[in-house]
């Protein structure tokens, strides 16, 4: 796969491609950092280049496509991480399929973990590729959609 070519074709479309980068970007007045860190299972990422100048406090929102980069980030850094690249196990065979993911050193397969005082989603995406569908059993699709609340306003009325 062309990475510069995938690169050039995204931004080509009017996407900023983050790769080992920041960005700041205001979300109704307010700032927001998303930090795109490279792959992992590349080994291309570079977890302190993408937060070198980056805000440390305010809302941070990470997107990695493998999971374990989560280890990486700053411990209790109230960071949320976005990630993929399980899909969701595709084909799940209760037992085995997190056994072999857990030995391949994925522990985080699908949903919500909490992992060193930070969170993270793991999208089970939709299940089809550049070589077509995918096979998929006892891992459904999906398109996860997530609400940015300010917590000061949550907390407005709450007892």
């Amino acid at each position: 796969m062309d990475v510069r070519y995938l690169r050039a074709g995204f931004e080509d479309l009017g996407y900023t491609v983050l790769q080992n980068e920041h960005r700041v970007v205001h979300v109704k007045g307010a700032p927001v950092t998303v930090l795109g860190i490279d792959d992992g299972l590349t080994r291309m990422d570079d977890v302190e280049a993408t937060f070198r100048g980056a805000p440390t406090s305010g809302t941070r929102l990470v997107l990695a496509h493998t999971p374990p980069t989560v280890e990486k980030l700053p411990s209790h850094a109230g960071l949320v991480q976005f990630s993929g690249h399980t899909h969701g196990g595709q084909f799940i065979v209760r037992g085995l399929t997190e056994a072999l993911f857990r030995r391949a050193g994925q522990p985080y397969i699908r949903g919500h973990y909490r992992v060193n005082g930070n969170h993270l989603y793991v999208n089970q995406g939709l299940g089809f590729g550049f070589g077509g569908p995918y096979l998929r059993r006892g891992s459904t699709p999906e398109v996860a959609f997530f609400t940015l609340r300010n917590t000061e306003a949550a907390h407005v009325g709450a007892p």
